[in-house]
């Protein structure tokens, strides 16, 4: 007897995972090849990087420009700086939080509107 509980998927749902899936795929390549991002630090993205190498020195002591830019973002690129000088665990980090975006507004859009509205809100 089959299972009444599994469903087939929607033609909605098949092409909302497949659209997400290429958007996965894309992210690989726009992040780690073609625009990787410790090759494109320009502007503010500087200040973010010299304020975060600065939080790692032994002597160093808070100084009131030193939060012209949210501090919160600047202790997550020292971590990550202090992992691996290299940014690539920088890099991988964005990347997991770029795919992880679209699921949390899909989920955010099911258990708000509705599970057709969430499927949207992911494809």
């Amino acid at each position: 007897m089959a299972d009444s509980s599994r469903r087939a998927l929607s033609h909605l749902e098949r092409s909302a995972i497949a659209l997400y899936l290429g958007d996965v795929l894309w992210r690989v390549w726009y992040i780690f090849f073609f625009c990787p991002p410790t090759k494109f630090v320009y502007a503010d993205m500087i200040l973010y990087i010299g304020r975060a190498k600065e939080l790692l020195e032994p002597n160093f002591r808070m100084y009131p420009e030193f939060v012209t830019h949210p501090p919160a973002m600047i202790y997550l690129l020292s971590w990550m700086y202090r992992i691996d000088p290299s940014w690539m665990f920088a890099t991988v980090v964005q990347f997991a939080l770029s795919c992880l975006i679209p699921l949390l507004v899909g989920c955010f859009g099911w258990q708000t509107m509705g599970r057709r509205v969430g499927i949207l809100a992911l494809g």
